[in-house]
């Protein structure tokens, strides 16, 4: 994979290094039902546009999850019926850590804070909303007090070390997606980056469509998983406006399905084997709920992931809206934990998974038949399966300039399909 690990680094290497930076993500641990982290407050940080999140620990967590947005556009979502949780910028932490420092925050504007503590399921228990305003000028550390606005500093000519620098070489900060396959490729390269060539590196975590918003901004340095084609859209764009690049691939092809249910329930009901079956009465009301109002309920994808939008589409192109009820996961733990729920229970479930996600790696899956995928048919109705998905590495275009030696090791990356 790179020259100073001197070749490709074993399963084991691999495991333990994910283990050394934070834990394998989405493996489930039994532990006792965590509580909500208590006594949350914010206060301003040391350099403007900083606040620090503190929280008592919550018992049997298994990790926190930190949220904020700004105050006005959580009151706009509520007003427009839109969930909150799209509104907020999360990053997640060890079970360990009791504060947190949120940067580039805007200045004069106020924000609202939520602290969650992850279970054992991998939902959380979240806290209740805080609520901070940003100063407008600098926060002093010794004193606490704001400074007296006064003229812009003046710029320095010379390079200028990114703040979190170490012996002059800049943070390189990698988009944490929230999916573990994407989780555990970056805890690999930051591995890789900080002892092999000596960058400290950083991640910010967040949903696809933000994340590569600020992959091109600048914001990030470096997304280890773009997903076409459900993204060529937005990646087409970008690319041709040079706002980012493309270092190689990660992971190769990959299936993904909004049509998948447990073996056993296949074998149980061997007729049902197709989307089309989901029109049939007797298939509707196994997977129906007490809030599916009769609908076959429908577990998809993630709020904020672009696959939102196509599963919704394939629905409507199927013919399926009367007979099934599309339920969006605020995020993939809560996604993980619906399915292994009804798994451990025996129960009828479907919903959304694709093949390198934990569920479909660890339990017996089957998934409704579907249309073969066409160009035409995706980009009209939509009535046909995915295709399956070339995974890329992206970069913005800084990042060989900022460290060309952590862009050439990136444009070697082989960690497909097989190894994870």
């Amino acid at each position: 994979m790179v020259s100073v690990f001197n070749g490709k680094l074993p399963a084991l290497l691999i495991v333990a290094m994910a283990v050394a930076l934070g834990g394998l993500p989405g493996v489930r641990m039994a532990a006792a039902q965590a509580s909500a982290p208590g006594d949350v407050a914010v206060g301003s940080g040391s350099r403007v546009g900083e606040a620090v999140v503190r929280w008592e620990p919550a018992a049997g967590a298994q990790g926190y999850r930190i949220g904020w947005a700004g105050y006005r556009a959580v009151q706009s979502a509520m007003a427009e019926g839109v969930p909150w949780t799209e509104r907020f910028a999360y990053t997640d932490v060890r079970s360990s850590v009791r504060s947190h420092t949120v940067a580039n925050l805007m200045g004069g504007e106020r924000y609202a804070f939520i602290v969650g503590a992850r279970q054992a399921s991998g939902a959380y228990r979240w806290s209740e909303w805080q609520f901070h305003t940003m100063a407008a000028a600098a926060v002093c550390p010794d004193d606490g007090g704001q400074h007296p606005p006064g003229p812009a500093p003046t710029a320095t000519p010379g390079p200028t070390a990114t703040p979190g620098a170490r012996n002059g070489k800049s943070v390189i900060v990698f988009a944490d997606l929230n999916w573990e396959s994407s989780l555990l490729q970056n805890r690999i390269a930051q591995y890789i980056v900080e002892k092999g060539y000596g960058y400290p590196t950083d991640v910010k975590f967040g949903h696809t469509m933000q994340l590569f918003q600020d992959l091109q901004r600048g914001g990030t340095d470096v997304a280890m998983e773009i997903w076409l084609p459900h993204q060529n859209a937005a990646w087409d764009a970008a690319r041709e406006a040079g706002a980012v690049i493309s270092l190689g691939t990660s992971l190769g092809r990959d299936w993904q399905s909004a049509f998948v249910i447990p073996a056993y329930l296949q074998a149980q009901y061997p007729e049902l084997d197709s989307v089309a079956d989901l029109k049939d009465p007797r298939y509707r009301e196994l997977f129906a709920t007490a809030e599916t109002g009769g609908k076959a309920r429908l577990v998809s994808c993630v709020i904020g992931w672009a696959c939102e939008t196509f599963n919704a589409r394939q629905i409507e192109g199927y013919g399926l809206s009367d007979y099934v009820a599309i339920v969006n996961p605020g995020d993939g733990d809560a996604l993980y934990a619906d399915i292994y729920r009804a798994y451990e229970r025996g129960e009828p479930w479907l919903g959304y998974l694709w093949g390198t996600s934990e569920p479909a790696l660890v339990l017996d899956l089957a998934r409704l038949e579907e249309p073969a995928y066409t160009d035409r048919c995706w980009h009209t109705t939509g009535a046909c399966a995915y295709q399956d998905g070339t995974v890329l590495i992206a970069a913005n275009p800084n990042l060989p300039v900022k460290a060309p030696e952590v862009a050439a090791m990136l444009r070697e990356w082989d960690f497909n399909l097989a190894v994870y």
